[in-house]
């Protein structure tokens, strides 16, 4: 029925937010329904449309120009559209589009208008706040001096930031729309091909490519490709980040340069080490035997007792400067990388008395202590036993060398399935300032002059047993303190003690 037809029409226009009207030019006279009256915000009972009233729900910023609309000289032929605001009764302001047809006699003069009036504030409010987050967007990445973009799956861009001006020499509202081979060139899109139909796929895409720019400037770009992945799968394009890593590039480049210029260079220094030791040795070795001959008189008497005494002087300065040049080649080999483990199963207790009878008497002569805390019960111990004796005698000599008379040396030996196998060698010397460190682990250093003065060496001894407890897969941890003493932990894993 036709009452029936109506109501559904009123029941639609009221979900659609849509009402409608009619102008009859003849009588002047405006019809509105049941929604117009709702969405201008008016009484049904109170109200009476017509072109000045309609006019007046106007917002007053917007009159002149739906007035223009509605002007015969400047109104659209056929249907047209048109979006303003109008003001409701209470101030509230609201938005609407009006879909208009005009309909005209035979002179071509409007007999009748019909239209269709929609409320699309929550439509212009959500245009709006897309628009702002959109410009929101645009200042935070125009800030950046990295490409950030979002192209879509038509390889058009979608959104482009500042700094594709200075790359490529276009602004942002003249990429959005362009092809990538438009903004890139097709030489450069060659280039990230392979990436852009992976990140089309789905799949995260991540380069490192040489582009051309403008200005003719060739950069290094590492870049990211992350695709927009709807929930049902969709791939709806991918958003793009590249940095010009140009500078870095060449930094790194000139870094491996300088490193290779290193490695040469200390390679070269082992080896005139190694061959300037093996040619110190031979002479020295005769110096040694001849002085030892002398010192012990083995061919008859020297005659004067200041003979002897040069004798003994000249072959213990022969066996220091034979066990520095010892030294020396041992790190040339390991610098080299030539430097092996023999190893076998090793008699802990067996090792330590050993390292501690090689400065028992040097200890005696400079009245010190030396103790010994190590279990006839400690598992055996896999390693190279020769360069376990040369760490922990070395250790040992150094904490005799650095500790006055009356002090104490000491060594202690733990093993445990957690702890691993630790060698500890202690003093009570004058120990080392906790800055002093790390200087003091250095191939060639010693702590300050006045200890160097004081106390001849290489400064070889803790590199060297810190690089063959590193061999041993193991580290070397030195705790000190000025005027207290200094420990000197080698620990090793507990793979190579053998646990019954």
């Amino acid at each position: 029925s036709l009452l029936a037809s109506e109501a559904r029409l009123a029941e639609a226009q009221r979900i659609a937010n849509m009402g409608n009207w009619e102008f009859v030019a003849e009588t002047r006279t405006v019809h509105w329904s049941d929604e117009c009256y709702r969405i201008f915000g008016q009484d049904k009972n109170s109200f009476s449309p017509s072109h000045e009233t309609f006019l007046a729900c106007v917002h007053p910023d917007d009159r002149e120009k739906v007035q223009r609309v509605l002007v015969p000289q400047w109104r659209p032929q056929g249907r047209y559209s048109h979006e303003h605001r109008i003001v409701r009764p209470d101030g509230e302001v609201r938005h609407i589009q009006e879909w208009v047809v005009p309909y005209y006699d035979e002179d071509g003069a409007v007999i009748r208008r019909v239209g269709a009036v929609q409320d699309i504030t929550d439509r212009v409010i959500a245009e709006e706040a897309v628009r702002k987050s959109e410009r929101q967007l645009q200042q935070s990445t125009d800030n950046v001096p990295a490409l950030i973009a979002f192209i879509g799956k038509d390889r058009r861009y979608q959104f482009a930031n500042r700094a594709y001006e200075a790359w490529y020499g276009k602004s942002p509202e003249e990429i959005v729309g362009s092809t990538v081979a438009e903004v890139l060139g097709r030489a450069n899109e060659e280039k990230i091909e392979t990436y852009i139909v992976g990140a089309l796929a789905g799949a995260r895409q991540d380069y490192l490519v040489s582009l051309d720019t403008a200005g003719n400037l060739r950069r290094q770009v590492k870049g990211t490709f992350t695709p927009s992945i709807t929930e049902d799968g969709t791939v709806l394009g991918f958003h793009v980040l590249a940095q010009d890593v140009t500078k870095e590039k060449v930094a790194e480049e000139e870094l491996r340069h300088a490193k290779e210029l290193a490695e040469g260079a200390s390679l070269a220094k082992s080896n005139f080490l190694a061959i300037m030791s093996h040619e110190l040795r031979t002479p020295l070795n005769a110096i040694i035997g001849f002085s030892e001959i002398i010192a012990k008189e083995i061919f008859g008497p020297v005659g004067k007792r200041e003979y002897l005494e040069y004798a003994r002087d000249i072959h213990e300065s022969g066996g220091l400067l034979l066990g520095i040049i010892g030294k020396i080649l041992d790190y040339s080999k390991l610098e080299s990388g030539k430097e092996s483990l023999f190893e076998e199963i090793l008699d802990v207790p067996e090792i330590v008395r050993s390292s501690v009878a090689l400065v028992a008497t040097a200890a005696d002569q400079a009245d010190i202590t030396m103790a010994c805390d190590v279990a006839e019960t400690l598992p055996p111990f896999r390693a190279d036993k020769l360069k376990l004796l040369q760490m922990l005698s070395n250790l040992l000599s150094n904490a005799v060398k650095f500790t006055e008379a009356g002090g104490q040396v000491g060594v202690r030996v733990r093993a445990g399935r957690e702890l691993g196998y630790v060698f500890q060698v202690y003093d009570n010397g004058i120990g080392i300032a906790a800055e002093d460190i790390p200087r003091a682990l250095l191939p060639f250093e010693q702590v300050d002059n006045s200890l160097t003065r004081s106390f001849a060496g290489t400064g070889l001894g803790l590199p060297l047993c810190k690089s063959f407890a590193e061999l041993h897969g193991g580290t070397l941890d030195l705790a000190s303190e000025p005027g207290k003493g200094t420990t000197v932990t080698l620990r090793f894993p507990a793979e190579r003690a053998e646990f019954s």
